[in-house]
């Protein structure tokens, strides 16, 4: 899913194009309706491959863009504040973070005064996945050497920060079928400290998955694929995480089919509830539509299941916090409409985005992005 915010009347995001490889930022205007890209670099064609990207306090975009798994980590700043069109040089800052292979990294805004950024990505690093974590305090001209949060095999998790600053993290124990892998949850705070759902403190990272609070009990059958979207409501201080389990017997790495869930933390327990089952996910490089929860409404999902053999995007809607569903169609394009995600901040003209095309597998596919305009 690509990192998408909306400031001041402008969406930006990053993408990357299925027919180059090219690693380009969008720039779209809700006023005019005009859309502008601009490439800032060109590997070979990768769906993982996304740049992040996020605002400084004077304006000034940083991207941020990696080859998948590589040893190579880009930066560059925007030449002007607001302006995805142009940007500075590029630079390796694989040095400074001190990593081995580097796939899906997401910028974050700490504070709106100052620049101070983190970067969370994935550092893959003799076959195991550490997830960690890199700080700017000079708007991202440079960075400090990772601190890992989690390690292991086939670890995969998501990040989400609040605007009162906490992070919520969520991360697997694993992603192939056989693996039965379960969810679990912790959060930071601007303090730096870790803490379990609950609030109770945890000691320095890197975490195990027995220090941090289990969300999810995996097994063989009903084994979590990756935690595809967290959010928080600062208000009512619930935490959600959406996420597709792997169902039916392991062939190849896969289950049978697969079924989407949304957990919901109330400040006492976590509780599961089903989404969709069957979704319709019998591939591995394109294992499933995915979903996605609305940062600004966490009774509202995005969720991307096969229709008579399309994938779809539908609006899910719950008014008991994911026992039942009001469901909408809203996106069946040619091909195929995967990986539906949310603009954080969004506002009217453009709330979310998603992949549409015809998809093979993760280094062949046409797509565009399509925009959803309204709820």
């Amino acid at each position: 899913m690509p990192q998408a915010f909306h400031h001041d009347g402008v969406t930006y995001f990053g993408t990357v194009r299925g027919d180059t490889g090219a690693q380009q930022l969008g720039q779209y205007v809700h006023a005019t309706d005009a859309l502008t890209l601009s490439t800032v670099h060109t590997f070979s064609p990768d769906m993982h491959n996304y740049p992040a990207v996020v605002r400084r306090a004077d304006g000034h975009l940083v991207t941020v863009y990696c080859d998948h798994s590589a040893g190579a980590l880009y930066r560059r700043i925007s030449t002007s504040p607001d302006d995805a069109t142009a940007w500075g040089s590029e630079t390796n800052i694989d040095s400074q973070v001190g990593g081995v292979g580097y796939t899906y990294p997401w910028l974050m805004r700490l504070d709106e005064e100052d620049d101070d950024l983190l970067l969370f990505i994935r550092n893959y690093a003799g076959g195991t996945m550490d997830w960690c974590l890199s700080r700017s305090t000079d708007g991202g001209s440079s960075w400090s050497a990772f601190t890992t949060l989690v390690s292991g095999s086939r670890y995969y998790a998501r990040c989400w920060l609040s605007p009162d600053g906490r992070i919520d993290f969520a991360t697997t124990d694993g992603s192939y079928a056989e693996d039965g892998a379960s969810l679990y949850h912790f959060y930071s705070l601007p303090d730096g400290t870790f803490h379990q759902s609950d609030g109770t403190v945890i000691t320095s990272p890197p975490f195990t998955p027995g220090e941090l609070t289990k969300v999810y009990d995996g097994e063989v059958g009903a084994g979590v694929r990756y935690p595809a979207s967290v959010a928080r409501d600062v208000d009512s201080g619930d935490v959600v995480i959406a996420f597709p389990i792997q169902t039916g017997s392991p062939t190849d790495h896969v289950g049978e089919d697969e079924d989407y869930l949304y957990a919901r933390w109330d400040g006492s327990g976590w509780t599961v509830n089903t989404v969709a089952t069957d979704v319709g996910a019998n591939t591995f490089e394109i294992t499933e539509g995915s979903l996605s929860v609305d940062p600004h409404d966490l009774a509202v999902l995005l969720v991307s299941k096969r229709v008579a053999g399309t994938w779809t995007v539908h609006r899910y809607v719950t008014g008991d916090e994911g026992v039942t569903w009001d469901i909408t169609a809203i996106g069946a394009g040619a091909g195929g409409s995967l990986y539906p995600g949310w603009v954080q901040d969004h506002a009217d003209g453009l709330l979310a985005m998603w992949m549409q095309g015809t998809f093979t597998t993760e280094d062949d596919w046409s797509s565009g992005i399509a925009g959803y305009r309204r709820v």
